[in-house]
């Protein structure tokens, strides 16, 4: 068999050469896509929160522990989607639900579920009943989140000395409970549920509701020359810096406790209210049923089926009046979960107090 000429093995070498430069691509060229998968980038770790320790991209050349695709210090932070956190008390988070403040992990703010002490921002803040930013509050010097987001604290009546709980509710202060203040004769016309002492300790004193706007007894049967106008801050019988709630003062508050239908039940206190309708006390308000006073039927009742009984209903005044010689009310009763307004008689009707101030 004849040998193949020199010739035929120069052409064989040549298209040798060609179908492997087509086939692997120019010398020298490493192909990049090849040689970054087949570098190292730095730890990848994760917890049961999704967290992890490096979040870098295919075209880096960042070396060791990365976050998109700069090298940081894992004792001090952590990453999550290209995102850098810093480490709590040395321990990493799910950033998306918790927060860290002062070293100490709070739940998420933003989570429609969060009651109580939480972050927001950064910042360490309460979440109240409800939806929505507004119900996310910074609480004043002096006042405390509770677990279910109440804010609550303690102020203190100058003219005799009495503490009171108060309520910081929305933009709102409240007395968290009735008040409980003795007027100068002769317009004393407060009495005790029942006329019993330690009811008034309980559930603070029904006025009538001159008394109770600290004007004279003509005004609990006529509204010519009875201030307040409507939308006027009235201090009447209050403490120093609070005042006498009108209609749209007590809306304001019903609507912030979820509205009308349900509020009643936000409203009022856990226990004490008769045919199970004791309430969740969202925010502190903290509504005692005590009853009211009607001098021209029975004054008190205490039968079980009686809608004065002090088991059964809470009423408080408002400062506004009817245009006739009534003025309009603001009551909760135990059978369901409305907060309800409507208006009465101001001389034979004694009712409770509620004040508030607005900060």
């Amino acid at each position: 068999m004849n040998k193949p000429s020199p010739k035929v093995i120069y052409v064989w070498a040549i298209f040798t050469i060609a179908v492997i430069i087509i086939a692997c691509g120019p010398v020298g060229d490493s192909g990049s896509a090849d040689s970054s998968s087949s570098q190292t980038y730095g730890e990848t770790s994760s917890d049961s929160n999704g967290s992890g320790g490096n979040s870098s991209n295919e075209n880096t050349t960042c070396q060791g522990i990365c976050c998109n695709g700069a090298p940081y210090d894992n004792t001090k932070n952590f990453c999550v989607e290209n995102q850098l956190y810093p480490l709590c008390n040395g321990r990493n988070y799910n950033p998306y639900e918790q927060g860290c403040f002062g070293n100490k992990l709070y739940p998420k703010c933003s989570i429609e579920s969060t009651r109580g002490i939480c972050v927001d921002n950064s910042l360490l803040r309460c979440r109240q009943e409800g939806k929505g930013d507004k119900y996310i509050k910074d609480p004043l010097v002096g006042m405390k989140c509770e677990a279910n987001g109440k804010i609550v604290g303690k102020t203190k009546d100058k003219r005799d000395g009495k503490e009171y709980n108060i309520a910081q509710i929305g933009r709102q202060i409240w007395l968290a409970e009735n008040l409980n203040y003795k007027t100068s004769e002769p317009l004393n016309k407060g009495v005790c549920y029942g006329e019993n002492a330690s009811n008034c300790d309980k559930y603070g004193i029904l006025y009538d509701w001159a008394t109770a706007m600290s004007l004279t007894n003509e005004c609990n049967y006529t509204d010519a020359g009875c201030p307040p106008e409507q939308g006027v801050l009235w201090g009447a019988i209050c403490p120093p810096d609070f005042y006498i709630p009108g209609n749209e003062d007590w809306q304001e508050l019903i609507d912030y406790a979820g509205g009308d239908s349900i509020a009643g039940s936000r409203l009022k206190s856990t226990s004490g209210w008769n045919s199970n309708g004791n309430g969740t006390d969202s925010y502190g308000f903290n509504a005692l049923p005590g009853g009211y006073y009607y001098e021209y039927t029975h004054g008190f009742s205490e039968g079980p089926d009686d809608k004065e009984n002090k088991n059964s209903i809470a009423m408080w005044w408002a400062n506004t009046q009817h245009p006739k010689p009534d003025a309009y009310y603001w009551t909760v009763i135990s059978y369901d979960t409305e907060a309800r307004n409507n208006f009465q008689s101001k001389g034979p009707h004694k009712a409770y107090v509620r004040c508030l101030h607005y900060f």
